[in-house]
């Protein structure tokens, strides 16, 4: 999932595919956002994706935030990741083109479980 060049583009999207159907998983979920230098930098890396060619991609790694806030205690912690997830989250939840409306609305989802108001 940390692949980054254009041809791998593919390959990404299926990692981090991947990573959202497990971070779905109740069991999954503390220890995902617990693995600082794994699946937790890799989902923030790739929710941060500005290219428009790496849309999916984002969508994905946003998908996963989403599932992972769903824990009330990695709601706590990436609430206050405020230069990593929590950064990440509020830059796609102001996002304005139609062709973001799943970035945006994922991202609006996992502000949610915060308890704050992502538009603020």
């Amino acid at each position: 999932a940390r692949l980054s060049a254009t041809a791998d583009r593919k390959a990404r999207i299926c990692a981090l595919g991947a990573l959202r159907n497990l971070a779905a998983t109740a069991e999954n979920k503390e220890r995902m956002w617990s693995d600082k230098d794994g699946a937790r930098s890799i989902v923030v890396q790739a929710a941060s994706l500005s290219d428009k060619a790496d849309r999916d991609a984002r969508d994905c790694a946003l998908a996963t935030l989403w599932n992972l806030a769903r824990d009330p205690a990695n709601a706590k912690l990436m609430e206050l990741d405020v230069s990593g997830a929590r950064l990440a989250i509020d830059v796609a939840s102001k996002l304005t083109e139609p062709e973001d409306r799943k970035a945006r609305a994922y991202a609006q989802a996992a502000a949610k479980s915060f308890g704050s108001d992502p538009m603020a």
